[in-house]
């Protein structure tokens, strides 16, 4: 949890040469400055370019920061503590309760690559009525964060099936969840439970700014519909990056036709994790649905308290 030894010195040469006096900049190495700025808490270091264009190389939070987005290949880092968020915290961070049996490997990841639940909720609740029976069949289930967001909805909720692929995620789904089966890589089954409830935080990869997996996820739509038509579901709470409406604009317009022609009648919103109660401010893209009624009133909530790392962290 420790920050590494060039992480401290980064933060010590910046607290002799400006003791962190918001907009100073203190050359660090190799063409590196670094800044703080108070009225966020975060503290950069950058390298500009030949272009003279600021390249991002570290960031560091405190304790009254709010964090942008969670992500899979860096852990956040605290510079008024020398250290990283805990496995707990990040779960925390992403509003999973402190009942959630953590990860053994790849917390950073798998936590990365999750819902937040709040928002996942909030989702849910345009399309399931509080307290309604009913069952869930959960794709791209990473581990288990609209099936935890369904739990806070609605206590008659059963899941009956899972469908994920790493291993590392569906250890950690079958911990919390036991007994619920795993039917492995959706883009393989053709059988699916009939359920009431279809939740799919689809790969983003493809659509996000990062682009780190092949085409072949680009198609995942396809197999999608085909599981939402044959689990014969009446409603769906569908989740990604909020470009997908744009760097995936083909996808999407597919994605969302073929709902149509099955009946759905589509509300869709760009949800901002800090107006659900967390301390981050990560946008994702939420595409709600039920057959032939429309959805709840769905649109962001700016009526919750904003919170900061400090209300987090672990004593």
């Amino acid at each position: 949890m420790i920050l590494n030894a060039t992480d401290r010195n980064i933060i010590e040469k910046h607290r002799l040469a400006t003791n962190f006096r918001s907009g100073e900049r203190c050359f660090q190495f190799e063409g590196h400055s670094s800044v703080y700025f108070a009225h966020t808490g975060r503290f950069w270091v950058y390298r500009m370019n030949e272009k003279k264009q600021v390249r991002q190389h570290y960031q560091f939070f405190s304790k009254l920061s709010r964090v942008g987005t969670l992500t899979c290949s860096h852990r956040i880092k605290l510079w008024d503590e020398m250290r990283h968020l805990s496995d707990r915290e990040m779960a925390r961070l992403m509003g999973f309760p402190d009942t959630y049996l953590l990860p053994k490997a790849k917390v950073n990841h798998l936590f990365g690559n999750t819902v937040c639940v709040p928002d996942a909720a909030y989702a849910i609740s345009r399309v399931v009525d509080k307290d309604q029976k009913i069952s869930h069949l959960d794709l791209f289930s990473g581990i288990g964060g609209f099936a935890l967001a369904l739990q806070s909805v609605t206590k008659n909720a059963t899941t009956l099936a899972c469908s994920e692929i790493f291993k590392p995620a569906w250890e950690t789904y079958t911990k919390n969840f036991p007994g619920v089966e795993n039917m492995g890589d959706v883009r393989n089954q053709t059988v699916f439970p009939r359920v009431d409830l279809v939740t799919a935080g689809f790969p983003c990869q493809p659509y996000s700014m990062a682009k780190t997996v092949g085409e072949e996820w680009g198609q995942i739509h396809l197999a999608l519909l085909y599981a939402i038509k044959a689990s014969r579901c009446n409603c769906i709470v569908l989740e990604n990056v909020k470009q997908f409406k744009t760097t995936g604009k083909k996808i999407y317009d597919e994605l969302m036709l073929g709902l149509t022609v099955m009946g759905f009648r589509m509300k869709e919103c760009v949800l901002k994790s800090e107006d659900g109660g967390l301390p981050q401010e990560r946008r994702r893209l939420y595409m709600v649905g039920r057959k032939h009624i429309s959805p709840r009133n769905f649109e962001r909530r700016e009526d919750v308290d904003k919170t900061f790392l400090a209300d987090i962290l672990e004593d």
